[in-house]
């Protein structure tokens, strides 16, 4: 596993790719507030070029009011498993979702 925060998302890539090969798991609380959805097309490009899965908790507690929070997600095997619907409470604001490790070589670190 391995974490990111946020802004990170968009540096990942060049900065962080050696951490996301090795990685199952990106963990990646954040506070996306944009007018579209950037957040999901970014999380699916990195799970497509470095076969990790995203768990995205992305800042919602209470009613939506900002254009982009909410909708935590997870993003797996190239498509998104699970997401929270905007303005969820309770049960309703929980994402689950089966995440596989990725294949390893033999003799190969997990």
């Amino acid at each position: 596993m391995t974490i990111a925060i946020c802004y990170d998302g968009h540096f990942l890539e060049d900065d962080a790719s050696e951490q996301l090969e090795r990685a199952d798991v990106l963990l990646f609380p954040s506070a996306w507030v944009d007018g579209e959805d950037s957040r999901t097309p970014l999380f699916e490009s990195l799970v497509r070029g470095f076969g990790v899965a995203i768990v995205n908790a992305n800042w919602g507690k209470g009613v939506v009011e900002v254009t982009g929070q909410g909708e935590s997600c997870i993003i797996a095997a190239g498509r998104i498993a699970a997401r929270v619907p905007k303005n969820a409470v309770g049960a309703q604001a929980i994402a689950w979702a089966t995440v596989l490790q990725k294949p390893r070589a033999k003799g190969g670190n997990a």
